[in-house]
């Protein structure tokens, strides 16, 4: 029975065309409000992917130099002089 019916759908897309044929955006007019409507969709999607993607990289370039101003902050705050502490106060050559 199942046969019959993809047998009978096929021949009736090979029989009438015009059933088979796919919207107008692949094979109709390429000037169609669907055509249009289907390209703003592509583009609306494809913005929400970039920035996705640019937030992404946004926060990873922004923890990689937070990490290296806390690497710098902690290597300070040994005791070099001249350089702000974690603390947030300079080191003077002369402090305790």
């Amino acid at each position: 029975m199942r046969r019959a019916c993809v047998a009978a759908a096929v021949a009736i897309g090979v029989m009438i065309p015009d059933v088979a044929r796919a919207c107008a955006v692949c094979y109709g007019n390429p000037e169609s409000d669907m055509a249009k409507g289907a390209a703003a969709g592509v583009l609306v999607l494809m913005g929400i992917v970039v920035s996705v993607l640019v937030g992404i990289v946004g926060v990873t370039i922004f923890w990689v130099r937070r990490a290296r101003r806390f690497g710098n902050a902690l290597d300070n705050s040994r005791g070099r002089p001249g350089m702000p502490g974690l603390n947030g106060k300079w080191l003077a050559a002369d402090a305790e």
